[in-house]
């Protein structure tokens, strides 16, 4: 997580009970001063709807919540987020061996 990071966005599946639980949560306590924004995706169809939306919201950082649909899709959505995120420390090798 970016320690200084004041906006997040953190992206999740909606089918997925588990995750809110618990991202949601270590989201907050890692940054608590920070605004959270949560995205939503529950199919690879959403994916591009949600980078469009954040192009126009001010976040500093992504959290992409622990699912079977982002770690099946991981390079797709590590392309995605360098798109938006360009000084990200994590590089396409790193997503395609789904290190995030």
């Amino acid at each position: 997580m970016t320690p200084t990071a004041a906006t997040i966005a953190v992206l999740l599946n909606p089918t997925s009970e588990g995750p809110s639980r618990t991202v949601l949560p270590r989201a907050r306590s890692g940054r608590p001063s920070a605004s959270l924004h949560v995205l939503h995706a529950s199919s690879e169809r959403d994916f591009d709807s949600v980078f469009a939306g954040l192009r126009q919201k001010p976040t500093e950082a992504l959290v992409i919540g622990p699912d079977i649909l982002f770690l099946v899709h991981s390079e797709q959505l590590g392309a995605l987020a360098l798109t938006r995120y360009p000084q990200s420390p994590y590089t396409a090798h790193s997503w395609r061996l789904g290190a995030w």
